[in-house]
């Protein structure tokens, strides 16, 4: 049945059915058509141009779809009150996909019918509600709906929907429970579960639960999350190459290994070596040779130092893995634990070599790459390095930083050890053809960001700066100001550095800020300074209303640092909104504490506390802040 039919039967039933409720809308309620007004000053004068009647007539007599819609639209213009043309309006706006239509004609329906509006429309309405962050009003429907009509298994997903929104998964595992009660073979409910599992990235429990309800969820290959699960399986089995293994057989097997994985994590591997070792010699026999889960195997192997349970898997998957990055990549770890540097370098580097020409110039193993670079600072010569860089070089988006796409590479946990031999090693050497991007200013701006990382350590840590971490700095801005080179980053370093000064000019801050903001800005580390610079020593409200130099940082650098602003000025409002944009994602990739760390950078525990209330942030937040702290 096509959509004009379709329509045009509802109109026809609904207008034969005897028991439709007529509806009134208040005089003094706003209008439903959105404007903002009062129903009395908008459209309760309206002038219809034609009777209900010969809109149902005219309705009927149409073969054209756009001309059905437009006298449905200015039926529901001339008779706000009357379901009989909305409703319509509705299905068809959200079964083209027209959203910004479909939530108009919604909420005029909530208005109008409120419990009385058809619970199929009520999942679409809610998701359009949370998409414009109306998250309060979202909820308060939902929990309307509950409470006149009862839990149906569609109101409790809405219902989860809004709990994971505000990403509050203990409520959302408890609502989802309730449904499972209700209806636990519904397949609106076993896809939503499906979902939210691979939303915390629980692979084993949707992989358990797609098993359990395997032949159901199989007939929904269209749906986003079983197609997902379908590619993975395909993927982590190489079902193409391994035509004998059913996709069925694929799932068994997937859910014991990854049920042996989790085994595996949480044993303590120096007491339980025997144990991990007989799960994954179990494991290891149940899935092919050319499988990329034997990465995944090898990777924990050397992780409990089974060292000749490696060797012999090694040799047993060779031939199937002789073009897997991944598989030279192990082996690299493997000799190079053995102290077999050598060896451990000819495997890096045909790791790198294979994902470089299988990549086709859009490279992602990143991993490879960064042991590969760390191997080069350490054991080669410049000119591998340099040839490393121009290769790497070629990867790079063109809106990139290669200087910062390296260093990302050369991240250590915060130490900063790689990264500033790196830095070391390219001071010392000539330019390097065939990366026109690098220059002098920006490797000495890292430098002092490095170094000025270990102050505000030291200063988190011990109250002060080390005298040697001061007298680094200086080094850094005295082969600066030697080159005459007027960089926001040198001028900034001074402003870190005032405080240990034995005598403090009145007028050499403002002098300093005045030179930053007078210094040219060309590239991210120039801006870094800068914003750096305006939230700890000027008016922190430019960045929240000017965004200077944006085009050099990313939505997510721009959006922390505005959050930072607008904590210092207590814009509440506009930090609650940032705060929750960003920590959802902070969450969901485990990196809370990490997230939280980078405010005590600008904030003492107790002022970063007194923000998040101030935000009303979520008490689970505040009491890991506290804990992280030790202000419990």
């Amino acid at each position: 049945m096509n959509t004009l039919t379709s329509v045009k039967n509802m109109i026809k039933n609904r207008r034969e059915d005897n028991t439709v409720k007529n509806y009134d809308i208040g005089r003094n309620e706003s209008c439903p058509c959105g404007s903002g007004k009062k129903y009395k000053k908008c459209c309760l004068n309206n002038t219809p141009e034609l009777s209900k009647d010969e809109y149902y007539q005219a309705v009927k007599e149409t073969d054209d779809e756009k001309d059905m819609i437009v006298l449905l639209q200015n039926a529901v213009k001339d008779y706000p009150e009357e379901p009989a043309f909305l409703l319509p309006l509705i299905v068809y706006n959200l079964q083209k996909g027209i959203y910004r239509d479909a939530a108009k004609y919604l909420k005029h329906g909530w208005q109008l019918m409120k419990t009385d509006l058809d619970e199929a429309f009520i999942p679409p309405f809610v998701s359009i509600l949370l998409d414009e962050d109306k998250i309060d009003k979202a909820e308060d429907i939902v929990r309307h709906l509950l409470e006149k009509k009862g839990e149906s298994v569609s109101l409790l997903i809405s219902y989860a929907e809004v709990y994971k929104y505000k990403d509050d998964y203990i409520r959302v595992s408890e609502i989802i429970d309730r449904a499972v009660k209700l209806e636990p073979e519904n397949i609106q409910l076993l896809i939503f579960r499906l979902e939210t599992l691979m939303d915390l990235d629980d692979i084993l429990s949707a992989l358990s639960l797609w098993e359990k309800h395997y032949e159901k969820l199989q007939s929904l290959n269209n749906m986003r999350v079983v197609s997902f699960l379908n590619d993975f399986l395909e993927d982590k089995f190489n079902l193409k190459e391994n035509a004998n293994l059913t996709k069925k057989e694929a799932l068994n097997k997937a859910v014991a290994v990854f049920s042996g994985f989790g085994k595996i994590d949480n044993l303590r591997l120096e007491k339980d070596k025997k144990k991990a070792g007989d799960i994954l010699l179990k494991l290891k026999n149940i899935i092919p040779d050319d499988s990329p889960i034997v990465i995944d195997i090898l990777a924990r192997m050397l992780a409990a130092e089974l060292y000749v349970e490696f060797e012999k898997y090694i040799n047993e998957i060779e031939n199937a893995n002789k073009e897997n990055p991944n598989f030279y990549r192990m082996l690299y770890l493997y000799n190079y634990k053995q102290g077999k540097i050598n060896d451990a370098g000819n495997n890096i580097r045909k790791a790198f070599e294979l994902a470089a020409d299988q990549e086709s110039g859009h490279f992602h193993l990143w991993q490879i790459a960064s042991d590969y670079l760390k191997y080069l600072i350490d054991y080669e010569n410049s000119n591998a390095l340099f040839e490393f860089l121009r290769k790497f070089n070629n990867y790079i988006g063109e809106n990139e930083s290669f200087l910062v796409a390296v260093l990302m590479l050369l991240e250590d946990g915060g130490k900063g050890e790689y990264q500033e031999k790196f830095l070391i090693k390219l001071l010392k050497s000539q330019k390097i053809e065939g990366v026109d991007s690098l220059n002098t200013k920006d490797i000495y701006s890292s430098l002092l960001f490095l170094k000025l990382s270990v102050l505000e350590r030291e200063e988190i840590s011990l109250g002060k700066a080390e005298n040697k971490t001061i007298t680094e700095i200086k080094n850094i801005i005295s082969k600066l100001e030697k080159d005459k080179m007027d960089t926001p980053a040198k001028n900034y370093a001074r402003l870190r550095l005032l405080k240990y000064q034995d005598k403090l000019e009145e007028e050499e801050e403002e002098r300093l800020i005045n030179n930053l903001k007078e210094a040219e800005v060309k590239s991210y580390f120039d801006t870094i300074a800068y914003y750096e610079a305006v939230l700890r020593f000027g008016d922190p409200g430019s960045i929240l209303t000017d965004i200077p130099y944006g085009e050099y940082l990313n939505d997510d650098y721009l959006n922390f640092y505005r959050l930072v602003a607008a904590f210092k000025l207590s814009y509440y409002e506009m930090g609650a909104s940032l705060f929750y944009k960003q920590i959802s994602a902070e969450i969901k990739n485990q990196q809370l504490g990490n997230y939280l760390a980078r405010f005590l950078r600008y904030f003492s525990s107790e002022e970063l506390l007194k923000h998040l209330k101030n935000i009303e942030a979520d008490q689970k937040i505040i009491n890991f802040l506290k804990q992280m702290t030790g202000k419990m």
